[in-house]
């Protein structure tokens, strides 16, 4: 987390914020007239959580090596992808593909990452992810898959 002095828009200092950390803003006396709700509206869809499981091809629920978040941040999304089961050590990429079974078509990474020792990592990225995954039409929905990364393919 950044401080930020609003008046002379300078850093006064940083703080370890963890994970997926948000803003948290502060501003005093930033409304000189009136209660300061003037023009403030409902989040609406913002906040709005998705939750998927993923696993190898044909594997069933039970068998689901990863869970991801799709976290509604307004215009885009934050996902989450909490990956095992991968080989320790190797790099993988987070991508969407057009079909969700063999020939997946065209490949869209989203994030490279490197499983620990364990096979596991923590993938997080940012985009329009549950707009696209969710979309009904054939012709632009897209699929989340994990797929190995070497020598950059």
């Amino acid at each position: 987390m950044t401080t930020i002095d609003t008046l002379t828009n300078q850093v006064i200092t940083t703080t370890p914020g963890g994970q997926s950390s948000q803003a948290l803003v502060y501003i005093p006396n930033a409304v000189s007239k009136g209660d300061g709700l003037a023009n403030l509206e409902p989040l609406g869809d913002s906040g709005l959580a998705a939750h998927v499981a993923m696993g190898a091809p044909g594997s069933s629920f039970e068998q689901s090596m990863t869970t991801v978040s799709i976290n509604n941040q307004g215009l885009i999304d934050l996902v989450e992808a909490a990956v095992t089961g991968l080989q320790p050590k190797r790099s993988y990429q987070l991508v969407l593909v057009e079909h969700a079974t063999s020939p997946y078509g065209a490949i869209q990474p989203l994030e490279t990452f490197q499983s620990n020792l364990a096979g596991a990592a923590v993938v997080n990225t940012v985009g329009p992810i549950k707009r696209i995954v969710a979309d009904r039409s054939e012709r632009q929905r897209r699929y989340l898959a994990i797929v190995p990364f070497e020598n950059g393919n």
